[in-house]
């Protein structure tokens, strides 16, 4: 017992050295702990709270703004209180600031991916195998809101297409037309996407993917035309909201044609 009120003594005394009191290392500890923990409620909830109505998009996105911005500065001040602690022999608290610095990792390291994705793929959100006549929606149309993106594929982007996904081309098929639509069916329902309408009469399987976290709506639709030697299959994917779909309608389009040419 004596033993122990010595060292902390001599470890309150090291830390008035420095000019800075224990109390003060307990409070710099709790309060960054306190921010770490937010920083990982934000980054949950922003997007969860848009998905279920209880925020709006430009709320979702600032949320999930200030959860970045607040956890690089916990991250920061708590690396430095680490540091100092350590070389001054301040240990008390030091396991705060140790989980407080992995709190704040974790919007870190959901969010510097999705930042170098955003920089490596264009800015569209409109893929079609088809680029000059783009398979058209039909049911989907009734489930667009009025503030969804425009269903008008511009020059523009079809070229900016064409240079980032050179693999998005149609698929021949020796199937019937309506064995081509019947595989389609299968294999949207096989990726996920829930398929709201198949039209065997004018080849059309229109179906929607959900993100999981937002709850972003992708409308997704394939054409299938018969000829002399089977059908031809295009696809297109299409995000209702947001310039930047981050590659998904794009990876979602290949991941169809790849499922189907097996």
């Amino acid at each position: 017992m004596c033993v122990s009120t010595h060292g902390s003594i001599l470890r309150r005394e090291t830390a008035e050295e420095w000019g800075v009191t224990m109390e003060e290392i307990r409070w710099w500890a709790r309060l960054l702990l306190i921010s770490g923990v937010i920083s990982v409620v934000l980054l949950i909830s922003a997007p969860l709270g848009y998905r279920f109505g209880m925020t709006g998009l430009q709320s979702a996105f600032g949320s999930l703004a200030l959860a970045v911005l607040g956890s690089a500065i916990v991250l920061l001040v708590s690396f430095v209180m680490v540091i100092i602690t350590t070389r001054k022999g301040l240990v008390d608290n030091r396991q705060q600031l140790v989980i407080a610095a992995l709190f704040s990792l974790l919007p870190l390291l959901a969010a510097v991916p999705q930042y170098f994705k955003v920089s490596s793929v264009p800015p569209i959100n409109d893929i079609s195998t088809d680029l000059e006549e783009p398979p058209a929606f039909d049911a989907a149309l009734a489930e667009r809101g009025e503030f969804s993106n425009d269903l008008n594929l511009e020059p523009a982007e079809a070229q900016q297409q064409k240079s980032a996904y050179p693999d998005v081309l149609p698929v021949t098929s020796t199937l019937t037309s309506e064995d081509a639509v019947s595989r389609s069916v299968a294999l949207l329902e096989q990726m996920g996407l829930e398929v709201i309408n198949v039209d065997l009469d004018a080849g059309r399987v229109e179906a929607v993917a959900t993100t999981f976290w937002f709850g972003f709506k992708d409308d997704f639709v394939v054409r299938v035309r018969g000829n002399n030697k089977g059908s031809r299959i295009d696809a297109r994917s299409v995000s209702r909201v947001g310039q930047f779909d981050l590659g998904v309608n794009a990876e979602r389009v290949m991941t169809f044609i790849a499922g189907f040419a097996d």
